[in-house]
């Protein structure tokens, strides 16, 4: 009798534990996909306009810079390789 209830216990606590995770699943995709609309989207395509920006100065001979800053400072964050070959379909 003693096996029997031990594992009807065993199976009651893993379809909880199932029942939680798809719980937290769903409210991490529900808080996810409201909050998206009040994500600034400058903040979340910056890198993207960096590449475009310094793909942009390596097809106009302005070197490796990031034109769209005041001095136009030289680029040493982000590797040259993606915009390099943007620049070549600018």
């Amino acid at each position: 009798m003693a096996l029997a209830t031990s594992i009807h216990r065993d199976r009651f606590i893993l379809r909880h534990e199932r029942f939680g995770l798809l719980a937290v699943s769903i409210v991490l995709a529900a808080v996810s996909f409201l909050a998206y609309p009040f994500v600034d989207r400058e903040i979340s395509f910056y890198d993207e306009g960096i590449y475009l920006v310094n793909a942009k100065s390596l097809a106009t001979n302005s070197g490796y810079r990031i034109t769209s800053l005041p001095e136009s400072p030289r680029q040493g964050k982000y590797p040259p390789v993606l915009p390099f070959l943007a620049s070549l379909l600018w």
